[in-house]
């Protein structure tokens, strides 16, 4: 069974990857303020939904930024997003302010 939402890595500091993210794992490095460009693939290909993320600052548990995900095409959404924080900031995605089950 496909997982309900699919979350890929595309660019990093404006470099082309396809890193497939999976939950709790390390999903793109970065330097501090460089910009990640992640893809959301709605499985589900509901209709147009209101995806957004949160960032995390894994050492004090502080919400570092948030913001709404834009359609590129059907039933995929892009993310970018880049911090001044260093060391491991976690991603949490949400779907009408809710966290997405078993999402990455």
């Amino acid at each position: 069974q496909a997982a309900e939402i699919e979350v890929y890595a595309v660019k990093i500091g404006g470099e082309e990857v396809t890193q497939h993210c999976t939950k709790m794992q390390v999903c793109a490095t970065a330097e501090q303020g460089q910009e990640i460009e992640l893809e959301i693939q709605d499985n589900l290909r509901r209709p147009a939904q209101n995806f957004s993320y949160r960032l995390w600052d894994g050492a004090h548990k502080d919400t570092v930024g948030q913001t709404e995900a834009v359609m590129n095409r059907s039933s995929a959404y892009r993310l970018q997003l880049s911090t001044i924080f260093k060391g491991t900031i976690l991603l949490q995605i949400l779907l009408d302010d809710s966290q997405i089950p078993l999402s990455p």
